[in-house]
């Protein structure tokens, strides 16, 4: 039952006769009075009368599990276009796939909700297109026309496909892409024309997961001087240097005089020469007095001994909801204000992700900083290696609730650091690892300790299931499997 006054409807819970009820009974009467809608499943309700049905729709956010449900949307905005009530559209894809057919056809999407005919008597201002990287847009082959949104949020393939895109936004005014492609070459288009049409840019969230040419970036950065909010993620190739906090300065932020929030986390490294960068040096870059009276910026930063000498530099309090340069190192980070070391939990509370790939043996200081500093976070993501110190009280982690191991060696982790890492997170619900090391660390589903915490699992994605886990009339013969029942009772 819904109240007089209420303004939002969740169906996410109900169950199959409540919903039926709703869709028959309640919802064609308040469908016209509604503003705002999430759906998934869209085949069956995103038909030529959905237009009229939902004629006030404002904001409708899409999300796809399949690819009918692309192929309908396609439909929908090819043949009917977008509604003319619609401000706020975004296209949430919880699938990936590889296949050309696939791309082919989220290409003809992208471009259709993109460069719609007629957009300027369409009253859609806001576009975001979000998913796995398999999924994102590639649109140097198309005949560009300019897009007349005025926020737009999506993955891009390549760095052409920024500056494509760069040149058909008359009238954006903040742009968030996330960029898929190693950022090296020179590209075909320049910059002579690109920037006549983003006047009225604002806001610009930049993000590349790949290695990157700073000095391509720092080029199209310094065209941006309308910017007044500006967020960077990334990591710079070997051959840019150190960037500190005086090359970021005097190479664009001088030059982006209406900049009043800057928001970043950059990875640039260098060649141990035995003559290198000293850590109060490139400190005191970030120390002028255009960071600390003009700006009132606050960063922090660690440098990380490897083959090459990185430095992790960050805004604070850190903007990002995944930090993905996490190392022992952390524990020696350092800020360009004294303050800032008292700032609490506040510098941190943004993070939900975290991600660990040192090779290092991680201490139990380490994970006192975690819990004392990162008390928002939900995920923890382990890659590559772990070495964990062994000490007999727990660090507990009580705020995460998604572990996963990601590219470990199953036979030759240390199932004894698997296990304390896991006793440290006692809420988890989701749970990735391979089989091998997970029985490993349970001897296989046998210690009493870790059946508390995975019997808390509801969600468990391992490689495969031994292949003597046969089934037969329903029931699990294999004695493993049985355990293995019993141990996860919440999946």
């Amino acid at each position: 039952m819904t109240k007089p006054n209420e303004t939002s409807i969740s169906l996410v819970d109900v169950d199959e006769s409540m919903f039926h009820h709703f869709r028959c009974k309640l919802f064609p009467k308040i469908q016209t009075h509604i503003t705002r809608l999430r759906l998934s499943d869209i085949s069956q309700i995103l038909t030529k009368k959905f237009s009229k049905k939902f004629s006030n729709l404002s904001s409708l956010q899409l999300v796809f599990n399949n690819m009918n449900d692309i192929r309908t949307l396609l439909w929908y905005s090819k043949s009917l276009g977008i509604s003319k009530s619609l401000v706020e559209l975004s296209v949430v894809f919880e699938i990936c796939s590889h296949q050309d057919e696939t791309k082919g056809l989220l290409n003809k999407l992208y471009r259709s909700l993109l460069f719609q005919p007629g957009r300027k008597l369409c009253s859609l201002k806001s576009l975001s297109i979000t998913g796995p990287p398999c999924l994102s847009l590639t649109i140097k082959q198309y005949l560009m026309r300019p897009c007349y949104l005025r926020r737009l949020t999506i993955h891009l393939i390549s760095y052409n496909d920024l500056l494509i895109l760069f040149n058909n936004l008359p009238l954006i005014e903040y742009f968030s892409v996330a960029l898929e492609e190693t950022i090296t070459g020179i590209y075909p288009y320049t910059y002579e024309n690109i920037f006549s049409g983003t006047k009225l840019l604002s806001e610009f969230h930049f993000y590349c997961p790949s290695i990157i040419n700073y000095d391509l970036v720092e080029l199209l950065l310094k065209q941006l001087v309308t910017l007044r909010k500006l967020s960077l993620r990334l990591c710079c190739k070997l051959s840019n240097g150190i960037i500190d906090g005086q090359r970021l300065e005097s190479g664009f932020l001088r030059k982006l005089t209406r900049l009043e929030q800057f928001n970043f986390c950059i990875c640039s490294c260098y060649v141990d020469n035995g003559l290198g960068v000293i850590d109060d040096y490139f400190l005191s870059t970030f120390q002028t007095d255009y960071w600390i009276k003009e700006k009132h910026w606050k960063i922090g930063f660690y440098s990380m001994p490897y083959a090459f000498i990185f430095y992790i530099t960050f805004s604070l309090p850190f903007a990002f909801d995944v930090f993905d340069s996490t190392s022992t190192d952390l524990l020696k980070y350092r800020t360009n204000f004294v303050s800032c070391n008292d700032n609490g939990g506040d510098n941190w509370k943004q993070v939900k992700n975290l991600y660990l790939f040192d090779d290092k043996l991680y201490t139990r200081n380490f994970f006192q900083l975690i819990h004392d500093k990162f008390t928002n976070i939900k995920q923890i993501t382990i890659e590559n290696h772990l070495s964990i110190e062994s000490h007999e009280k727990v660090v507990l982690l009580p705020s995460v609730c998604s572990v996963r191991f990601v590219s470990l060696n199953k036979y030759r982790t240390n199932a004894e650091h698997v296990k304390q890492l896991l006793l440290m997170t006692p809420n988890i619900r989701r749970l990735k690892i391979s089989y091998i090391l997970l029985a490993r660390a349970t001897n296989y589903f046998r210690d009493q300790q870790l059946q508390k915490v995975c019997s808390n699992v509801v969600q468990l994605d391992i490689d495969s299931y031994p292949q003597q886990w046969s089934h037969s009339g329903g029931s699990l013969m294999n004695l493993y499997a049985q355990r293995f029942k019993t141990y996860f009772s919440n999946l």
